[in-house]
């Protein structure tokens, strides 16, 4: 089994673009959320100001609301992916001690 333990530290970038893109192809949430921001962000160009310029254009109350849905929306995608990440850490913790003999096989007979 692929583990991040048995993978060089500089795979890590790579093993959380995986996710991300796991993320985006597989967790429904995720990809909704997604294709709601993107839609937004065509929709209102003035947003992405926000994130470019120091002294972006004043915005208007639509796409104040917008700006508002997009933040939200971003902080529960950050969830998922920490949530997904959580579980990975778990995973490799089981590895690693499994490795380390912490952990022993339990005998089903």
């Amino acid at each position: 089994m692929d583990t991040l333990y048995k993978r060089s530290s500089e795979e890590f970038d790579e093993l959380i673009n995986d996710v991300l893109q796991d993320a985006e192809r597989n967790d429904k949430t995720y990809h909704r959320l997604s294709e709601i921001n993107k839609g937004l962000r065509r929709k209102y160009p003035n947003l992405m100001k926000i994130y470019e310029t120091e002294n972006p254009k004043k915005l208007t109350e639509k796409e104040i609301d917008s700006l508002m849905t997009i933040l939200n929306n971003e902080f529960e995608m950050k969830y998922i992916i920490y949530e997904k990440m959580f579980m990975i850490g778990n995973k490799e913790a089981y590895y690693y001690f499994k490795r380390m003999g912490i952990l022993k096989e339990e005998d089903n007979n």
